[in-house]
């Protein structure tokens, strides 16, 4: 595709996805993707990107030139009046790096369980690393890898991590377990480190789950689109997005249109289920 002034030749990215009774495993070939470079569009292009009413970055970790142009990109966006959210993808090099300037610039963050945790321990890591090299007593080190131990997989402490350091609100897919959504309660005498936070969990629909493959995706375009056309109504949000993975998950492939007599059904599925609402204390 064409990229400022100069064409990029590169190939288009594919990826071979190998589907199993229980997990699946993805080869993947960038190509262009690897390319892709905001600071190269032109101006007609940056106009319509940012153009509308919101800006969504996905496949984060699949675009090098993203990851660093991002920051510029969102600040952009912010200044336009648009609403912006990321989905990071999969890390395959296990850094999960370039999140820490973009946070305060992100309205949304959509993660998946194993996402959201990766994250949450390379962080946690760092931060016990930190201790030591500070000259901390190897009794506070040992205090945090305890603390860990307990706390691992606690979606709760985990998406209050992402809504402490500035996103406003944080959405974690659970699989089968439906999704969850984290955000600060409204009051201006708080700042994100010290206000209470609303957390939102939305059950999933009961299907039976033939592949996997795009759910992720899906469920981030219809929790969008319900946000946006609800003015952040976030109950809802989660359930249109559980419908539209669901709608994925019940098929083979990741592009295979739904009727819409077929999502309403798994929307009205995804409603029986009440959401549960909580308020986590600073921890």
């Amino acid at each position: 595709g064409g990229g400022g002034e100069s064409e990029d030749l590169s190939a288009t990215g594919s990826c071979l996805i190998l589907t199993g009774s229980h997990d699946r495993a993805m080869v993947t070939y960038l190509g262009c993707a690897s390319t892709l470079s905001p600071a190269a569009m032109t101006p007609d292009q940056r106009g319509r990107l940012l153009g509308g009413s919101h800006l969504h970055l996905a496949g984060f970790y699949n675009c090098p030139l993203v990851q660093v142009q991002a920051v510029q990109l969102l600040a952009e966006a912010r200044a336009r009046g648009q609403t912006t959210s990321l989905s990071t993808q999969w890390d395959a090099s296990g850094e999960w790096g370039h999140l820490d300037t973009l946070y305060h610039l992100l309205d949304v963050i959509v993660l998946n369980d194993e996402e959201a945790y990766a994250i949450w321990n390379t962080n946690h890591r760092k931060r016990q690393s930190s201790l030591l090299s500070d000259g901390k007593s190897a009794d506070s080190a040992l205090d945090s890898t305890a603390n860990r131990q307990e706390d691992e997989r606690d979606f709760s402490k985990i998406a209050a991590y992402f809504v402490r350091q500035g996103v406003g609100t944080a959405v974690i897919t659970l699989g089968p377990k439906g999704s969850m959504a984290s955000t600060i309660k409204s009051c201006k005498e708080v700042d994100a480190e010290e206000g209470e936070i609303s957390e939102i969990v939305q059950p999933a629909a009961k299907i039976k789950v033939i592949d996997t493959t795009g759910a992720g995706d899906s469920f981030t375009a219809g929790f969008l689109l319900a946000w946006k056309r609800s003015a952040g109504n976030l109950p809802l949000a989660l359930k249109w997005g559980n419908a539209a993975g669901a709608a994925a998950a019940t098929t083979y492939g990741a592009c295979v249109p739904t009727t819409v007599d077929s999502f309403s059904y798994l929307l009205k599925s995804v409603k029986s289920f009440p959401h549960q609402q909580s308020t986590i204390v600073n921890r």
